[in-house]
């Protein structure tokens, strides 16, 4: 007893003391304020990879198109993943009625079979090929931007002199207490993710909000090395970029820079996505992303297992269990404060309470999942696990 209450307590230092420090490094990265481009001279190639989005494809081409970075300089290439639902024909439809558009419409089944090959990365390289732009913009066809959001990258990269910057995603116009969830779950991870680039410890990315240099791309080798792994479009690109050009990674902390995409409707698509995440920064061999994964899941194991120990000896646990929780609340509230206010989306906190609850269950089933080697879906494709 005296044993696991020490674990315990020792474990919930950690968390206080780790999940603390990549607060005051998030709070220590400046805010990126959008300026006035005086010379826009960059031409940015806007590359969305597409399956089965043919609800979607069309506003998100119109986003980029309405944009305040001059219309003539923004390249748009929607590349095509064997879409079954008819993605293309609309787009080739839209394409006919502005026939001056700057856009292109690429298929991947022109070089690739439809079976286990890493499609997106496939289809993310035949379009960098493809592409006229100096920029690379990544993002996905199911999300939403501002008119300000590719003036706010290029600022950032050019500011910075960059070859490559990760934006905020976040979730849009929450609804449910699940998408809330959902919502305070993905700021978590941008406060994360700028906290790790800033402090140049480790480097997440997200491929919904990616900008970097096509000269860089070409530099690294593109996704060679990783072509094997299903996901990771994203992470292993800022890992490579990282690794070959050291201080030349950012974050842009604004909320000129958010992209937006709609949370999940199911658990089960939810875990499956959380599945596939896991697996691809298993991958990264970063130790410090495996430490604060370390803590964070012992943590809320052991929070887990003193609620059963109220069956056992309700007094002791219960105060173990008091102390565990309030570590937990008192530090994720302070971090998601912070992240919040700087993206203003303050109004996620009201759901606080429930989101807490959530992350408790939600953490250890996918670990355990993890453990046993569940293998996500993903578009109606199996991911396969790879070590």
């Amino acid at each position: 007893m005296v044993v696991y209450v020490l674990i315990c307590l020792g474990v919930s230092f950690l968390y206080l003391i780790i999940q603390w420090n990549l607060r005051l490094v998030f709070n220590s990265n400046p805010t990126s304020d959008i300026l006035d481009l005086k010379i826009h001279s960059k031409k940015v190639s806007a590359v969305i990879p597409c399956r089965n989005e043919i609800n979607t494809i069309i506003q998100r081409i119109v986003d980029i198109q309405n944009s305040s970075y001059p219309n003539h300089l923004i390249e748009i290439i929607i590349i095509d993943d064997f879409s079954d639902d008819g993605t293309s024909i609309i787009v080739q439809e839209f394409l006919q009625k502005t026939p001056n558009s700057n856009i292109k419409l690429l298929s991947l089944s022109d070089i690739a079979t439809n079976d286990n090959l890493p499609h997106k990365k496939l289809a993310i390289e035949f379009a960098i090929k493809n592409a006229s732009g100096e920029y690379i913009l990544l993002s996905d066809a199911d999300c939403h931007n501002q008119p300000t959001w590719v003036s706010a990258m290029v600022q950032h990269l050019e500011n910075n002199q960059l070859d490559l910057a990760t934006g905020p995603v976040l979730i849009n116009a929450p609804k449910s207490k699940f998408d809330y969830f959902q919502g305070l779950d993905f700021a978590a991870m941008m406060g994360v993710t700028c906290a790790g680039i800033h402090s140049k410890k480790f480097f997440l990315a997200n491929g919904a909000n990616l900008i970097f240099t096509k000269s860089a791309f070409d530099a690294v080798g593109g996704y060679s090395d990783y072509r094997h792994v299903a996901s990771g479009d994203d992470v292993f690109l800022a890992k490579k970029i990282s690794e070959r050009f050291p201080n030349k990674i950012g974050f842009v902390k604004s909320p000129d820079a958010i992209v937006y995409t709609n949370a999940l409707p199911t658990w089960n698509q939810f875990i499956h996505q959380r599945l596939r995440w896991s697996g691809k920064t298993n991958l990264l061999r970063n130790n410090w992303i495996n430490g604060i994964a370390l803590s964070i899941g012992l943590h809320h194991v052991l929070i887990l297992t003193s609620v059963l120990g109220l069956l056992i000896d309700f007094q002791t646990f219960g105060k173990l269990l008091f102390f565990q929780l309030s570590v937990k609340i008192f530090i994720d509230y302070a971090f998601l404060s912070d992240i919040t206010k700087v993206f203003k989306t303050e109004y996620l906190l009201k759901y606080f309470p429930s989101a807490e609850f959530y992350h408790l269950v939600y953490l250890p089933i996918v670990a355990v999942l993890s453990v046993f080697g569940l293998k996500p879906k993903w578009k109606g494709r199996l991911v396969p696990s790879v070590k």
